[in-house]
């Protein structure tokens, strides 16, 4: 069968609706006006400018973050759902060496044992020879 490669950006390509945003990244966007605008109005009256616009950027994050970040191609939801994931499920690790020594001593000891067997034939070979004569 015939493949056709396609370049990895065209498979990650998504479509811009408005201002150059994804519908994602649009969305997220407008939740976050809709949230913060009242809220800055409120808060300007009781804090002042100052400590309602620090709201303001602490409580617009999350749906920036939502919107915008991506790692490894995992939106923030699947990212998290990864990080939730390893960190309840139990991780069983064995820990294994690797014993040079012991793996050199144990090949030295075949050595020595297949040396042993040729040097026992060839004992036995001469003794049937001189013993045939």
């Amino acid at each position: 069968m015939i493949e056709v490669r396609i370049p990895k950006e065209v498979r990650e390509y998504q479509e811009k609706w408005l201002l150059g945003m994804t519908k994602r990244q649009l969305t997220c966007c407008l939740l976050a006006l809709v949230v913060n605008v009242p809220l800055y109005f409120f808060l300007q009256q009781h804090l002042g400018d100052e400590l309602a616009g620090w709201a303001i950027v602490i409580t617009s994050a999350p749906f920036i973050l939502v919107g915008f970040y991506k790692y490894n191609g995992m939106n923030v939801e699947k990212l998290a759902l990864c990080i939730l994931d390893f960190m309840t499920t139990e991780q069983n690790r064995k820990y294994m060496t690797n014993n040079v020594y012991a793996w050199i001593k144990s090949e030295y000891e075949k050595e020595g044992e297949k040396n042993a067997n040729n040097k026992g034939m060839a004992m036995a070979y001469k003794k049937r020879k001189v013993a045939k004569k």
